[in-house]
């Protein structure tokens, strides 16, 4: 039987049959990959860093933004801290109209109108020299910023209603605050915000190493879940009552931050940003009791993708490492004697 002339033809003059439908060119040309976007080099002399703003006109399937460089001293800006989740599956975004993956949508919309930072986008990982710039210079990148952002994505309503009614009878009475809030609550309601709070402990984002000088640095520190906002202190002082009440004594993701819930977070931040007003004897005790020893036990747990980071995520907290340098060039066991 005769093969279709829509599967092959036969070349007379080589001798033998080419398939004809591999013998027509495509009719559909191949898209042009994305131009890939590249960081514009930092002035590494200078306090310099990078910052980002969201471009009008996103849906929900591209986020476009707009970056640029900046001295940290002529920027108003705020840091958005959250946890990053595993680079796959990888999102598409637009960074001054190039293409840039990331491990998910890192922007919640609500900060459409003002220029943030965010470590894991505005500096350059793959720059090893960046790298030690930047880390080196938190503490003025963390004091000079507006306010941190913690963003915790969508925690339960119940829990959030209960936080903004017991926000809202502090402003009336503060002395009747958590009596009020949890006295309307059945058993089965109570056990339901126990077991919240658990969730809220078991989050992973209190088990990132950098947090400490994303929420001890900045003077304001504000927390978001969807469209609910609430001081971070706040929070702190509600959660003490709660895992009071309770008996609750697991710790956040068994990172043993202290300074989160155990006592108001507002604590360590008064005693660090009032250092050029406190009398020489008060200048001491803060001294040794906020040494980099004092910070590297309880984040010796703390996730993070680089080990080295369990030292160099606190440097900007410890009042006795100026002398300790930055370097991803050597390896963490090196950095650890």
């Amino acid at each position: 039987m005769s093969k279709s002339k829509t599967e092959e033809s036969h070349d007379e003059t080589r001798g033998h049959k080419v398939p004809l439908l591999e013998s027509i060119p495509s009719q559909r040309s191949a898209q042009p990959a994305q131009p890939r976007f590249e960081h514009d080099p930092l002035d590494l002399i200078e306090d310099s860093i990078r910052l980002l703003q969201i471009l009008p006109g996103n849906d929900e399937d591209l986020v476009r933004l707009e970056m640029w460089n900046t001295a940290v001293t002529e920027s108003s800006y705020v840091c958005l801290s959250y946890t990053w989740q595993p680079s796959h599956p990888e999102h598409e975004i637009r960074i001054n109209g190039y293409s840039f993956t990331v491990g998910e949508r890192p922007i919640p919309l609500l900060h459409r109108s003002r220029p943030f930072w965010i470590d894991a986008l505005c500096t350059d990982q793959s720059n090893t020299k960046e790298k030690n710039h930047q880390v080196r210079r938190m503490e003025n990148i963390y004091r000079t910023l507006k306010n941190t952002v913690v963003w915790l994505r969508v925690l339960p309503f119940d829990l959030l209603r209960f936080f903004q009614t017991t926000v809202d009878i502090v402003a009336e009475n503060p002395s009747l605050a958590f009596n009020q809030s949890i006295k309307p609550l059945s058993i089965p309601e109570q056990e339901q915000l126990r077991q919240q709070i658990l969730q809220l402990y078991s989050l992973s984002y209190w088990s990132r190493a950098w947090i400490a000088q994303e929420l001890l640095l900045p003077q304001i520190v504000m927390v978001n879940s969807g469209e609910w906002v609430l001081n971070l202190d706040t929070l702190s002082r509600i959660v003490l009552r709660i895992s009071s009440e309770f008996g609750i004594e697991e710790e956040p993701s068994g990172l043993c931050y202290n300074d989160m819930f155990e006592r108001p977070i507002s604590s360590f931040r008064v005693s660090h940003n009032e250092q050029g007003n406190e009398s020489p004897h008060r200048r001491e005790r803060r001294i040794q009791a906020h040494s980099l020893p004092y910070f590297v036990g309880p984040f010796a747990k703390s996730g993070c993708s680089d080990k080295r980071d369990r030292i160099y995520a606190l440097l900007a907290l410890a009042t006795d490492a100026s002398g300790v340098g930055v370097d991803y060039d050597i390896d963490h066991i090196a950095l650890f004697r």
